[in-house]
């Protein structure tokens, strides 16, 4: 079985082009695999006449004549990776072309990283198109040169020729990508001849190429199918981040949401409560760090479930989802928790939670009230328990919290401050004779502050404000209180 190796040789790319050379021979040279005979065939475009496209046509003729039954595209300024041949051959048999992990070498390095993020595995044109083009294919792959000849290069296009390839190819033959390397990618070192083009002109190439075939498919990331389709390439990611014991910290949680979205329900089992559901929209920056990390704000979540341990009401208010009030309810414990917004959404985002949701122990409710009106109904005053995120809350909440303050003294745990708007709740929590105590994070424990603020770039940006001595807190939490 012939294996052909393809490498058009654009302008500036003479030496890079004996280094790809010497790539293919000591892949060769490692295991050939299943393949009996190879040839690797250099096109000269050093002149830049032909273009990529032309180029590739011409070999995938040639290569025909000679014999070849599977061809691998590599470009001058990529090389093959010693197992290639080896890698791929499990794969022959079952498919007319196969794509491999994108593998890449930066600028002035002799190593070579897998590309973070990337759709590892491929398995349907459907996949395809409803992924962004830069985390699935690159041109380094197998394909049956019979299949090659059937789908020529767009000579005509400048750009955007390697999708338009790549979507004929998924559309009409059984391919796939799988995790095995094949080749790395040198960065930095594309062509600059007459029919050459950007990063951003290729994107906007293909992404006009995408849109058309997604249209002409009838899929949509968007509808219920697609979103099948994308949830089961997102988990995949998911399960391969944690195969790799990445730290939470270190995972960019925000950016692999915008690669991988994932919409619908999501277990969070990661507290020190029963295990609760959460909608995900791919919006929520708690579920999506709870998702990717494992996590979210571990060491103030820890403070809060302690104190609902000991509440005997509890208000969540302002919180973006209800998590924190989702987390108390989940607690074994006969505990009314209320949550506060005054914006309608966020209501129906609480309340596909806690639909999603059966809590034995304790009775809830979604107010559209304010948190005033809800207080006049606590049965307990002495046992409130109050969380606001200030995202959320900000000054709005500040006159009713002041009433609240007239008749009660709850324990708050206030998340979410910024640098600015701390002073009017400062001056009021003073009012009331409160103490201030800052939650750790990286680490169990207090320390207890006089400013309800945060100095800029802080990474703590969390307090709790209670009444209750140092003594009292650390009793009920468990954990160091350190005075500043």
């Amino acid at each position: 079985m012939k294996c052909v190796v393809i490498t058009p040789i654009g302008p500036g790319h003479e030496v890079l082009a004996k280094e790809c050379q010497a790539t293919v021979e000591r892949a060769w040279a490692a295991d050939p695999g299943n393949f009996t005979e190879l040839e690797h065939l250099r096109v000269d475009d050093t002149r830049g006449l032909l273009g990529r496209s032309e180029a590739r046509n011409r070999a995938v003729l040639r290569a025909l004549e000679t014999g070849a039954d599977w061809i691998f595209f590599l470009d001058a300024d990529d090389g093959l990776l010693p197992g290639a041949f080896r890698s791929v051959s499990p794969f022959l048999g079952h498919y007319e072309a196969v794509w491999g992990s994108i593998i890449e070498m930066s600028p002035g390095q002799t190593a070579f990283d897998v590309r973070v993020p990337q759709v590892l595995t491929l398995g349907s044109f459907t996949e395809v198109l409803l992924h962004d083009p830069y985390h699935t294919l690159q041109m380094g792959h197998f394909v049956r040169a019979s299949v090659a000849a059937q789908h020529p290069f767009h000579t005509g296009m400048n750009t955007g020729e390697d999708f338009d390839y790549y979507l004929r190819l998924w559309e009409n033959h059984h391919c796939a990508k799988v995790q095995e390397a094949f080749f790395v990618n040198r960065r930095g070192a594309h062509s600059s001849g007459p029919r050459s083009a950007d990063g951003s002109q290729w994107r906007a190439a293909v992404e006009g190429l995408l849109t058309e075939a997604r249209a002409k498919a009838g899929v949509s990331a968007e509808s219920p199918a697609g979103r099948v389709v994308v949830n089961a390439k997102t988990l995949e990611y998911r399960g391969w981040i944690g195969s790799q014991a990445i730290a939470p910290q270190n995972v960019p949680y925000e950016a692999l949401s915008a690669v991988f979205p994932f919409h619908g329900e999501w277990t969070v089992d990661c507290y020190e409560s029963a295990p609760f559901t959460l909608v995900s929209e791919n919006d929520d920056p708690a579920v999506k760090s709870i998702f990717w990390t494992g996590t979210f704000e571990p060491e103030v979540m820890d403070v809060w479930l302690r104190l609902a341990r000991e509440a005997a009401e509890i208000v969540d208010v302002g919180s973006f989802g209800g998590l924190y009030g989702l987390a108390a309810a989940a607690q074994p414990r006969r505990t009314r928790v209320s949550f506060v917004h005054s914006l309608l959404a966020n209501r129906l985002r609480v309340q596909r939670n806690l639909e999603s949701n059966t809590f034995e122990h304790a009775p809830v409710m979604v107010s559209s009230l304010s948190l005033l009106e809800v207080g006049r109904g606590f049965s307990n005053r002495a046992g409130l328990l109050v969380g606001v995120d200030m995202q959320g809350a900000g000054k709005t909440g500040l006159p009713e919290m002041e009433a609240i303050l007239a008749v009660a003294a709850p324990d708050l745990l206030i998340h979410g401050l910024s640098t600015e708007g701390w002073e009017s709740w400062q001056g009021l929590f003073s009012l009331y004779n409160f103490r201030f105590y800052r939650i750790c994070r990286g680490r169990r424990g207090l320390e207890m502050s006089h400013r309800f603020a945060i100095d800029p770039g802080a990474q703590t940006r969390d307090f709790l404000v209670t009444c209750k001595s140092p003594d009292e807190v650390r009793k009920i939490l468990g954990m160091n209180v350190e005075e500043l």
